[in-house]
């Protein structure tokens, strides 16, 4: 029998398994704040808690972003901070120092959306420009970079974008324009830019057959698009059409339909237009919320939520938003990920 929790905090979720800043930083002034709990499973920064517990020194935040050790978060004013692991740069302030605290993302101005990969980062400029740093993602051979970026370089070929999300490991990256098509570049070993091919493309190449899209999601070597009529559309390795094939181009995702919002990782969340959230892919310690541990090839209905708004994922555990402003949680707890007052999985 599956439970879902009741999280202790209610402002903003994180994605991911998160390290808890120590001491205060400087950051952005203004209402909102950021709340944390897990761990970064790394020696030389490690740190966990159960209970969510705000992040200190950021406030007026507008968006986060958990990558493999590492958060970004987006503030008001457009700048990005980041904390946790740096030993590929993750953190863009050009070092590979480790930080317990919030720091300010070197030279981004006017962010309107980000995106943390597994060591990579992706940002979107209000002038519809892309910006990376960190590791893995390739870069068209126009783009002056280092192996690792430590500081963000602009992303050449792309322009009127309006959000972007990483993927990987290997890395991949998404760019949504503002008429509603995608593009893709890095690795495509798996079909992952959905350009009807497994080349791997330093150069951004158009994914086929989407037009309409509202949002992007990446869930490892899967990708993700959620179009205006309420369909989800998946490419890459499978996740959510049923098959066990990897997909070139898009697909839609039968079963589901009226969503509103997606989130993936090597599983998949969909909140619809009701409430309710449906999910897919990988459930070996729940995360699908059905129940059950089994792998789903198409979606099945999270049991006994209703009210949601948005709902996020980690790499074993699921987090949603109900209307009345509480969190909601489900899945491994291991690292205290799903922020419940305990170390152990909520499935029982």
């Amino acid at each position: 029998m599956l439970a879902i929790r009741k999280a202790l905090f209610s402002a903003v979720i994180v994605a991911t398994s998160v390290m808890v800043p120590a001491q205060p930083s400087q950051g952005a002034a203004g209402g909102n704040f950021v709340g944390t709990w897990g761990s970064f499973n790394r020696s030389e920064i490690a740190m966990q808690t159960a209970f969510p517990v705000p992040v200190t020194g950021l406030t007026d935040i507008v968006a986060v972003s958990g990558g493999l050790w590492h958060v970004l978060a987006l503030a008001r004013d457009g700048s990005v901070w980041a904390w946790g692991h740096n030993g590929e740069n993750e953190l863009g302030d050009g070092t590979i120092e480790n930080r317990t605290v919030p720091v300010r993302v070197h030279g981004l101005t006017n962010v309107v959306a980000i995106s943390s990969g597994h060591t990579h980062n992706l940002a979107a400029k209000s002038d519809g420009t892309v910006w990376t740093w960190g590791g893995d993602l390739p870069l068209p051979p126009s783009t002056v970079r280092a192996l690792n970026d430590p500081i963000p370089v602009q992303v050449s070929g792309l322009s009127d974008v309006v959000a972007v999300a990483g993927g990987g490991p290997p890395a991949h990256g998404l760019a949504l324009k503002r008429d509603g098509t995608v593009l893709a570049w890095g690795s495509n070993s798996r079909g992952q830019l959905g350009d009807g091919t497994t080349v791997n493309r330093p150069v951004a190449v158009q994914t086929v057959g989407l037009t309409g899209v509202t949002a992007l999601a990446t869930g490892g070597d899967a990708s993700v698009a959620l179009t205006g009529d309420g369909r989800v559309w998946t490419w890459g390795p499978q996740l959510g059409d049923g098959t066990l094939r990897d997909n070139l181009v898009p697909v839609p995702v039968s079963g589901v339909s009226g969503v509103t919002s997606v989130a993936a990782r090597a599983h998949v969340l969909a909140v619809k237009n009701d409430g309710t959230v449906w999910a897919w892919g990988s459930n070996y310690t729940g995360q699908l919320g059905d129940g059950t541990t089994t792998h789903r090839n198409a979606p099945v209905p999270v049991a006994g939520l209703s009210g949601v708004k948005s709902a996020a994922v980690g790499a074993s555990h699921s987090l949603a938003v109900k209307n009345d402003g509480t969190v909601w949680s489900w899945g491994s707890n291991g690292l205290g990920g799903s922020g419940t007052p305990s170390t152990r999985s909520t499935t029982t």
